[in-house]
């Protein structure tokens, strides 16, 4: 974790050395500058914002996500928590600084929606409509293919119950394996009811 103490004024006081590491800066080349030069954030109002209210004694301390502008001009995405230490009579000594470094995450998130986004092109190709549903059985995602086998808009199905489509004796069975969520099932048949009222399998 980094660590830095910053004096009312915004001047940098002291910075522990993985502070110093995660933005590639020497002492030097910090020593009383303005901590505001390296901070970003994408809503700079908002950050403003709470510091004023820390340094006013409004807030004892604050957390939000933000990003440290490094060295070489780019930016390192932070998990920043900040809080007063104060004198005895209460008034501001200096804001404690402690930065996360969030870039593991950052990474796994946009891995995450890149992997989302290929099932999503791949089950839009595909001739077989592909569904996603909710542990209660109502559909999080229908491929656009549906409207081929069952005559409806993807859209009309989402937020809807799987089960609406079924033969009530059939749908009680579907919903038991659905229950077995820690193993996985294939190859189970059962009819829907088309939107014109015939039954598909």
């Amino acid at each position: 974790v980094g660590m830095a103490a910053i004096a009312p004024d915004g001047r940098l006081l002291e910075a522990n050395p993985r502070m110093l590491e995660m933005g590639g800066y020497s002492w030097e080349d910090v020593r009383a500058s303005d901590w505001k030069s390296f901070s970003w954030s994408e809503d700079d109002g908002e950050r403003i914002a709470l510091q004023q209210r820390l340094m006013r004694g409004e807030l004892q301390n604050y957390t939000r996500t933000s990003w440290l502008v490094r060295k070489d001009g780019s930016r390192l995405p932070v998990r920043s928590y900040a809080s007063r230490a104060t004198l005895e009579d209460g008034s501001l000594d200096y804001i404690v600084l402690m930065l996360s470094d969030l870039s593991d995450e950052h990474a796994a998130e946009a891995a995450l929606r890149a992997s989302e986004q290929r099932f999503r092109t791949i089950a839009e190709v595909s001739a077989d409509w592909i569904w996603e549903m909710d542990a209660q059985g109502s559909y999080t995602y229908v491929s656009g293919s549906v409207e081929r086998s069952l005559g409806y808009a993807s859209i009309e199905m989402i937020g809807r119950n799987a089960y609406e489509f079924m033969r009530e004796e059939r749908a009680a069975e579907v919903r038991s394996h659905f229950q077995l969520v820690s193993r996985t099932f294939r190859n189970i048949e059962h009819t829907l009811f088309h939107k014109d009222g015939t039954p598909r399998i």
